[in-house]
């Protein structure tokens, strides 16, 4: 793509940047945030993984189930994954992807973002290092 389209895009897009930076750091911060709790929870690194993993797999296919049974989405807010993207797609000024309010969505995250910092509040300690 030459330098001209892109100058047009941006030109055309002029907060897409902001938009940008803005979603990669809450998915960035979210995603950390989560696994630092959890690692602060066990000394494995495998044990972690698959926590997390699960916590993935698990409030997604809880969330499609009941999406499923009920027939609509208003029960995004179960998944983490869905209420990431809830947000992310209000940060781009879209129409969110599912009927979940998304400021259930973003009450959601900062949840889990609080209980992650009481972990690491709690779990983590201080080391004076003396050189």
């Amino acid at each position: 793509m030459c330098w001209a389209a892109q100058g047009r895009i941006l030109r055309a897009h002029k907060f897409l940047p902001v938009h940008l930076v803005l979603s990669t750091v809450l998915i960035s911060l979210v995603k950390s945030c989560t696994i630092l709790a959890l690692s602060a929870q066990s000394n494995s690194p495998r044990y972690v993984a698959i926590l997390y993993t699960r916590a993935i797999f698990f409030t997604t296919a809880i969330f499609r189930a009941m999406a499923a049974i009920t027939g609509c989405t208003r029960v995004a807010w179960i998944s983490i994954t869905t209420n990431v993207s809830q947000v992310i797609d209000v940060i781009f000024r879209q129409p969110p992807s599912y009927e979940s309010p998304w400021q259930i969505s973003l009450l959601v995250l900062l949840a889990l973002l609080a209980v992650s910092a009481s972990v690491l509040e709690r779990r983590v300690k201080g080391v004076e290092v003396v050189s």
